[in-house]
């Protein structure tokens, strides 16, 4: 084993868990995709977007049954990584945790469903994969992230494919500015939350990511009801009973929708990166894509440009990711080039461990 893999056992054999966290988040696609459908199609006839959000998370609770049976993302972590510098976080430390992170998780879910009601499935999830750009501006002024070339490079590419998407989109007529805005809200959250548990968090391994979810749905149980009577008195959401059909279509997106993909995602996060896991979804865009050209037949070349976009742009952070020697050879041409000042270039893997040293130094003081 190369020197390389042996300071970082999640890359080595080209990483196993590393492509375990990429099946995930494939999964994730696809689960949050028939989800965006089936939550159109739920908002059409019971618009209540915060009750939608309300019921997701209560079915988080379920992930208590992890104090009792061991989390298999844990499991995969022991056998496949070492040992972190690290203290694991108590349960009264992810407790405290949870209630940061999903007070913006809620916030973040709540615009993105306002979004699915107020425009179309594809605008909404235009503007939600551009989550990977403010991850990784979240990322670095928080100093959890390392700039190279390459991650650069495929931010800028993801969000070229969404802004050739989003052009045509926002200058049609149909298009409606508040459903547009709240999914830019729900991106930027999401940016904000995902970045906000890998500062506190450092190494991803202290903590139980299925625990952090089960205490996000007790503060749910707790205090969301507060936000649901809030909106009724406002007469923002006013609280009523849904028909039975449309409680069939709710129960399937909780699990379908929320309970099972979360539990996925968290399995991403932990087995890949923050940024991966930003890009990654914006996988939507040509799922979406194929969706709505089944459903409407028609075929649109600025579409298919901007999900190519996308796709090459998840590809080069995931080479980077599993190959960060790219980004010194890239920056060593910068170097000859004069465009680079030498001794400042260093690989992806370089300059987050030097980070994670940082980082793990003044959390020990």
């Amino acid at each position: 084993m190369d020197q390389n893999a042996s300071q970082n056992p999640l890359r080595s054999r080209a990483c196993p868990t590393y492509l375990i966290g990429l099946a995930s988040l494939i999964l994730v696609v696809v689960f949050w995709v028939g989800s965006s459908f089936l939550t159109r199609r739920i908002l059409a006839e019971y618009d209540k977007p915060f009750m939608m959000c309300y019921l997701t998370n209560l079915s988080f609770l379920l992930y208590f049954v992890f104090l009792v049976v061991e989390d298999p993302v844990k499991r995969l972590e022991k056998s496949d990584a070492k040992p972190s510098e690290l203290p694991p976080f108590t349960k009264r430390e992810i407790s405290n945790i949870a209630f940061v992170f999903f007070a913006l998780y809620l916030a973040s879910n709540y615009a993105t469903n306002i979004a699915f009601g107020a425009t179309s499935v594809g605008s909404a999830s235009i503007l939600a994969s551009t989550c990977g750009f403010f991850t990784l501006f979240f990322g670095w002024m928080m100093g959890v992230e390392v700039l190279s070339l390459f991650r650069i490079l495929a931010v800028f590419i993801s969000v070229g494919g969404v802004l050739l998407l989003g052009i045509p989109e926002f200058s049609s007529e149909d298009t409606r500015t508040l459903g547009n805005s709240f999914a830019l809200v729900g991106a930027v959250l999401y940016g904000v939350y995902s970045i906000f548990l890998k500062k506190v968090s450092i190494d991803e391994s202290r903590i139980s990511m299925p625990l952090l979810f089960a205490f996000g749905g007790l503060y749910t149980l707790g205090l969301a009801w507060i936000v649901l009577l809030g909106l009724h008195v406002s007469g923002i959401e006013v609280l009523e009973w849904p028909s039975y059909d449309a409680v069939k279509l709710i129960l399937i997106n909780v699990f379908l929708g929320g309970f099972i993909p979360n539990y996925l995602w968290n399995v991403a996060f932990v087995c890949t990166s923050p940024l991966v896991v930003a890009i990654g979804i914006s996988f939507n865009i040509p799922l979406t894509l194929l969706v709505e050209y089944l459903e409407e037949g028609t075929f649109h070349a600025y579409r298919t440009a901007a999900g190519v976009c996308v796709v090459v742009g998840f590809i080069i952070v995931n080479l980077s990711s599993i190959y960060p020697q790219w980004d010194l050879a890239a920056e060593g041409m910068l170097v000859r080039a004069g465009i680079m000042k030498k001794g400042n270039a260093k690989s992806t893997e370089e300059r987050t461990a030097q980070l994670r040293a940082e980082l793990i130094e003044r959390s020990s003081a």
